[in-house]
C-alpha cells in the first residue's frame, strides 16, 4: 500500500515541496530524498527491500526532471490545473526562456547558480561479488542497468551532470533507452565515458556495451 502511495503521488507530493517551490528547493528536497532512500541507508534499509528502494528513488528522479526543466514543469503544472489538483495561480513564475541548439550538450551557466554544489562523484561502484558485478560483466549494457549501477554506487543523475558538464536531460535519455533522444555516436561515446568515469567503471566496457545493446535494439 505504501509503495502504490509513492507511485501514485503527484511529483510536488513526492518531493515534499509546495507546488510553487523554486528550482532551489526542488534540488535540496530531491538530493535529501535520494539520501534517505540510497542503498546504503540505514533509516530506508530498515523497512524497503532493494527493489522497492529502487522503485522510490526512480520516482523521486522522474519527479526531480520534470520539475527541474522549465519547458516539462509547465506541462506538467498544465496537466495538474486541468485536473483540478493545482490552482492557476499558484504555479511557480520561471524567467528563463532560452532556446537551446538540438546538440548544445552543455549545460548552461544558469544552472550552476540554481542551487547548492554538488559533491563530485568520487563513491566506486561496487563492482566486486555483488548484484551490480552481475550487471556490469553482461556484454551488454542496457540504461536501466546503468541507472542500477548508478543508484547502487549512490550518485545522482544531477552529481553526473554537474561533474561532466553535460546536460542531464542526456543521461536521463541514456538510462531510459530512448534512443531517439540521443545525439550521434561520435557525442554519445564521451557521453558514456562521462557516465562511467563518474562511477569510477571501466568507461571502455561501458561504451562497448551500450552500443551494442542500442545497434541491436534497432534491428529488431
Amino acid at each position: 500500500m505504501f509503495m502504490r502511495q509513492h507511485t501514485e503521488q503527484i511529483h510536488y507530493e513526492l518531493l515534499e515541496i509546495p507546488v510553487d517551490a523554486s528550482p532551489f528547493e526542488i534540488r535540496k528536497a530531491y538530493q535529501e530524498l535520494f539520501e534517505l532512500y540510497r542503498d546504503d541507508s540505514i533509516a530506508a534499509y530498515s523497512f524497503f527491500s532493494a527493489a522497492e528502494r529502487m522503485v522510490i528513488i526512480s520516482a523521486l528522479e522522474r519527479a526531480y526532471l520534470t520539475l527541474i526543466d522549465v519547458a516539462a514543469r509547465r506541462n506538467y503544472d498544465d496537466h495538474l490545473i486541468e485536473r483540478g489538483l493545482m490552482e492557476e495561480g499558484k504555479r511557480y513564475q520561471d524567467r528563463s526562456k532560452e532556446p537551446v541548439p538540438m546538440y548544445n550538450l552543455r549545460r548552461s551557466p544558469y544552472a550552476e547558480t540554481m542551487g547548492p554544489s554538488i559533491p563530485s562523484c568520487v563513491k566506486k561502484a561496487d563492482t566486486g561479488d555483488s548484484p551490480v558485478a552481475t550487471v556490469f560483466d553482461k556484454d551488454i549494457l542496457t540504461g536501466g542497468d546503468l541507472k542500477k549501477i548508478r543508484i547502487q554506487s549512490g550518485v545522482t543523475l544531477e552529481q553526473i551532470s554537474l561533474q561532466s558538464k553535460f546536460k542531464i536531460g542526456l543521461f536521463q535519455s541514456l538510462e531510459e533507452d530512448r534512443f531517439e533522444l540521443l545525439p550521434p555516436l561520435a557525442y554519445l561515446k564521451g557521453i558514456l565515458k562521462s557516465y562511467a568515469n563518474c562511477l569510477d567503471i571501466e568507461a571502455d566496457h561501458v561504451v562497448q556495451s551500450y552500443i551494442r545493446h542500442m545497434e541491436s535494439s534497432k534491428g529488431k
